[in-house]
């Protein structure tokens, strides 16, 4: 029992509420006890998925961080008590210094550490819809799964059956150990393939536990079934959707929080004052007045941070274009994959209209005693891959339609575009 399991608020929120329910579906409240639901383990996931929950706790520490950039350094006290040697007369000097940049450093550090808080925050984002869209996979797989191991209980039921059948028939002369042979095998191969799927099932239903932060051997049963398959119609490639896919917009601000680096080692280049007010009490005459001091950088030391802060914005640059050519080379070779299943798809239905009344005729030979069992071995196995190979395209246009919208920047809604409003299509 793992009770009842309330959404919380998060770091990203506001940006999650952009997230079309029919493609990600989210719950406001989950109940184990009759079964995990997709939007469940939306949920679920959001919430104790191990990846989202570090990329809020880096968040966080960016959060800290920025608390304390931008503030002038410790004070410094300092006292040094001296002894007279020739009266032994008591000499206590003092003082208290702050250490002031000359320049613009605080306000590129605090630069930097706000620019390091956005780009963990856009990574939150771009955590949790990577989650969801993971988890709504593994259902895909999930039913996929179900789906062709329902199909193997059945062949491995008609093999069964169709063995016994041509068993009695090679009792009674009109059957060759030839036929009761393939019949064999036949029934090893429908054992053999309904044993995968048994042993596949649990693999990937721990692995859904796991990924949403559940421990694998949780006993919660996934409610999977093909509605999992269900996604609306893909919408034709657009780049300002692109654009606004968390990963890249996650490069955008890491290049943001390099370009600030870059301007702080810049203004580390600058001198640092030391002022403040210092005494000296000189046995018994007490003195006061200021302090001022200079620390000058290094210059070898500060080129070398500055040339190294200017790379790294280079690098965020590149790692930018990266991120966008990676989405467009996903996108397209998702879209390019669907095309191509949808095609398959569009084959096989015939086929599988084929196989069914190829399968009503065999039921009707079977019934009359009429069948050759040779033709019913290679039929019935024909029929068992047409009803499996379907469910397989059906998962893989499935995963594949996911994908391109993933990568094409649909699972978000962009302001102003009323097509994809929350729960629309």
């Amino acid at each position: 029992m793992l009770g009842r399991i309330t959404r919380p608020v998060r770091i990203a929120a506001s940006e999650l509420e952009r997230i079309p329910t029919a493609w990600l579906p989210l719950a406001a409240e989950v109940e184990l006890d009759d079964g995990l639901t997709l939007a469940e383990a939306g949920t679920i996931a959001l919430s104790y998925a191990p990846d989202v929950v570090q990329a809020r706790t880096d968040a966080r520490i960016k959060g800290a961080q920025l608390l304390q950039a931008g503030r002038l350094g410790d004070v410094e006290f300092f006292v040094g008590p001296r002894l007279g040697l020739e009266d032994a007369g008591f000499v206590f000097p003092g003082s208290v210094s702050w250490q002031v940049p000359l320049g613009d450093e605080l306000g590129a550090e605090r630069g930097r550490a706000t620019a390091g808080l956005q780009t963990a925050k856009l990574g939150v984002m771009a955590v949790e819809l990577d989650t969801l869209v993971a988890v709504r996979e593994r259902y895909i797989e999930i039913a996929a799964l179900q789906s062709q191991l329902a199909t193997q209980r059945k062949a491995m039921e008609e093999a069964s059956a169709l063995l016994d059948y041509v068993e009695r028939l090679r009792k009674a002369g009109e059957a060759d150990p030839v036929a009761v042979h393939l019949a064999q095998l036949e029934r090893d191969e429908a054992e053999q393939q309904l044993e995968e799927a048994m042993r596949a099932l649990p693999v990937r239903k721990a692995a859904l536990l796991g990924l949403i932060g559940l421990m694998p051997s949780a006993p919660v049963e996934i409610a999977a079934d093909e509605s999992a398959f269900a996604l609306p119609a893909l919408p034709g490639p657009d780049s300002q959707h692109v654009l606004s896919h968390p990963r890249l917009q996650k490069a955008a601000a890491a290049f943001r929080t390099a370009d600030q680096a870059a301007r702080l080692a810049v203004a580390q280049q600058n001198p640092k004052l030391a002022i403040g007010p210092d005494f000296e009490a000189d046995r018994g005459d007490l003195e006061l007045g200021a302090g001022i001091g200079l620390t000058v950088p290094n210059p070898a030391r500060q080129k070398a941070r500055v040339a190294e802060a200017i790379e790294r914005r280079k690098a965020a640059r590149q790692a930018y274009r990266n991120v966008l050519l990676s989405l467009s080379r996903e996108e397209v070779e998702s879209r390019a994959q669907l095309s191509s299943l949808d095609r398959l798809l569009l084959s096989h239905t015939k086929r599988l209209e084929g196989a069914a009344s190829a399968e009503k005729a065999l039921d009707e030979r079977t019934t009359a005693g009429l069948v050759v069992p040779i033709e019913a071995i290679a039929a019935r196995s024909a029929i068992a891959r047409a009803r499996n190979r379907e469910v397989d395209l059906l998962k893989r246009r499935a995963t594949a339609t996911l994908r391109a919208a993933h990568a094409g920047g649909f699972l978000l809604v962009t302001p102003g575009n009323g097509s994809q409003d929350k729960g629309s299509n």
